[in-house]
C-alpha cells in the first residue's frame, strides 16, 4: 500500500462520516465504495471526481496531500484557526506539534524499518505542525 492508498483508505473509512452516508452522497453503494478505498481491488478505483468529492464531503485533504507528495508539489492547505489565539498559545502549540513530529519519527525508526503506514503518520504529523506554523503566522499578524 502506497500514501496514496493510504490516504484514500483512511479518508473513507476513519471519516466522522460514516462510510455508507459517504457513499450515499456520491451516489453509489456502500460496498462499491468500499471497494473502491480497497488498495488490494485493481479493477475499482475512485475516479479523480470522486476523489475531489469524497473530499468535500469528509473535510479531509489527505488524498490532495498525497498525490501532491507523490509529484512532488509542496502544497499547503490553508487553515483558518477556528478562533484567534494569542501568540504564546500558538507558540505552545507549535513546540507541542514539533514534538509529536520527534516522537513519531522515533517510534517508527525503533525497528529499523519504515513502513507505508509510519511514513504515513509522520506525513500527517508533519502537516499538522505546519498548520501550527501557520496559526503562528496569522497570531503574528494579529497581534495588537
Amino acid at each position: 500500500m502506497d500514501q496514496i492508498d493510504i490516504a484514500v483508505h483512511d479518508t473513507v473509512h476513519k471519516s466522522e462520516i460514516k462510510c455508507k452516508e459517504i457513499a450515499a452522497l456520491l451516489g453509489m453503494s456502500k460496498q462499491v465504495l468500499i471497494n473502491k478505498a480497497n488498495s488490494q481491488n485493481d479493477f475499482n478505483k475512485l475516479t479523480l471526481r470522486e476523489a475531489v468529492a469524497i473530499q468535500k464531503i469528509t473535510g479531509s485533504t489527505a488524498i490532495h496531500e498525497a498525490v501532491a507528495m507523490e509529484l512532488g508539489i509542496n502544497s499547503l492547505v490553508l487553515k483558518e484557526p477556528e478562533k484567534p489565539v494569542s501568540l504564546v498559545e500558538a507558540l505552545l502549540t507549535v513546540v507541542s506539534e514539533c514534538g509529536d513530529v520527534s516522537r513519531a519519527t522515533r517510534e517508527a525508526m525503533e525497528d529499523g524499518r519504515l513502513t507505508e503506514r509510519e511514513k504515513a503518520d509522520m506525513q500527517r504529523e508533519v502537516a499538522e505542525a505546519i498548520d501550527s506554523l501557520m496559526a503562528m503566522r496569522l497570531a503574528i499578524k494579529e497581534h495588537k
